[in-house]
C-alpha cells in the first residue's frame, strides 16, 4: 500500500526530509512549489474537464475550456521543476553540524531522559 524506494525508506517520507532539512533554501522551496502546484493543477484541469462538458457551448465554454488545457499544460513542467530540485537536494554533501549545536542537542537529549528535576530546584 505504501510506495517504496530502493532503500526501502517510505517515498514520501524522504520528499518530506530532504525539503524541512534545507527549508528556506530555493531549491526547498521550487521543489515545494512545483510538485504542490503540479498535482493541483491536474486536479484543476479534471474538474473543468468535467464542468466544460455540462456549460452550453458558447464564451464561457471556450475560456474554460482553454484553461483546463493549460492546467493540463503546465502540470508536466511544474513537476519536472519540483524533482529537478529534489534532484539537486540530494547531491548537496551533508551539512557539518557546529559544536553549539551538538552540546544543545545533547542537553535535550539528557532533559527528555531525566525529566524531573530533584525537590527544591
Amino acid at each position: 500500500m505504501f510506495v517504496e524506494d530502493d532503500s526501502g525508506e517510505l517515498f514520501f517520507r524522504r520528499i518530506y526530509l530532504l525539503i524541512s532539512k534545507n527549508w528556506c533554501e530555493w531549491q526547498s522551496l521550487c521543489a515545494l512549489l512545483g510538485l504542490s502546484c503540479g498535482l493541483l493543477s491536474i486536479i484543476a484541469g479534471g474538474l473543468l474537464w468535467a464542468v466544460v462538458h455540462y456549460v452550453q457551448q458558447g464564451r464561457l465554454g471556450a475560456s474554460l475550456n482553454m484553461i483546463e488545457v493549460a492546467c493540463f499544460a503546465l502540470s508536466l513542467p511544474l513537476l519536472v521543476l519540483g524533482a529537478y530540485c529534489l534532484d539537486l537536494l540530494e547531491q548537496r554533501p551533508p551539512a557539518l553540524t557546529s559544536p553549539t549545536r551538538e552540546k544543545s542537542a545533547h542537553y535535550v537529549c539528557q532533559l527528555s531522559v531525566h525529566p524531573k528535576l530533584p525537590p527544591g530546584k
